[in-house]
């Protein structure tokens, strides 16, 4: 059964683009051009994933996103913005409103088809993963796929979970950006080291106290102690 993703995309050019691309690549696809249209269809299709544009008609791509992930019933699903913006603080922002990617337009169509592979495998992973694991204050449970700390619960990204589950259980390993890059968003090169950069500062901070055993290694990257 083919994955269904929702497109919310308000260029014509771009959108008969991407359908051709992700069409091709055997993807079912919805597209709205505004994001309060946008919204419905994914509540409605329940999609694998959502491609999200920034430069809406209505609302921007930056409240949507930030809807989506206070909503309940879409906060898990994996995003990508794929954006003309190549602000670096545009790309910081979708990332801590719970963006897990971001393509900048002009794009590449075979990165862009390898980062929605990428994001739907991992996004298979953690819903066959269950069971809970505990560490000090810090509390997961991978069959809700729920972080707490002190008993609180933490609302983390995709991504930022993803980051989290490969450090714990991993303890003692040292990660260096470019392996991060590579396992988390299979990017080969480090030229997108900010974006794991940006992933591990809001975990850290989201985490509290806890976000403490997430240690940086200069010139290296970032390992998880316990002690």
């Amino acid at each position: 059964m083919p994955k269904k993703i929702v497109v919310i995309e308000d260029n014509k050019t771009n959108i008969k683009l991407i359908r051709y691309q992700l069409e091709a690549a055997g993807f079912e696809i919805n597209v709205e051009e505004t994001g309060n249209a946008g919204l419905k269809t994914i509540r409605n299709q329940k999609p694998d994933m959502i491609i999200l544009d920034i430069g809406l008609p209505d609302i921007d791509g930056f409240e949507v996103c930030k809807t989506l992930r206070n909503d309940a019933t879409t906060k898990d699903y994996p995003i990508i913005m794929l954006t003309a913006k190549g602000d670096d603080r545009d790309k910081i922002e979708g990332l801590s409103l719970g963006a897990d990617d971001y393509i900048t337009k002009p794009y590449n169509a075979e990165e862009l088809i390898l980062r929605i592979n990428n994001l739907l495998t991992r996004s298979k992973k953690y819903k066959e993963n269950n069971g809970l694991k505990k560490i000090k204050e810090l509390e997961v449970d991978y069959f809700k796929r729920e972080v707490k700390v002190k008993g609180k619960l933490v609302k983390l990204t995709f991504s930022e979970y993803q980051i989290l589950n490969l450090l714990i259980e991993n303890p003692g390993k040292a990660y260096s950006k470019k392996e991060l890059n590579k396992i988390i968003f299979n990017i080969n090169e480090e030229v997108e080291s900010r974006t794991i950069d940006t992933h591990v500062h809001n975990l850290r901070k989201k985490l509290k106290s806890s976000g403490n055993m997430i240690n940086t290694i200069r010139s290296v990257g970032f390992i998880f102690n316990v002690d």
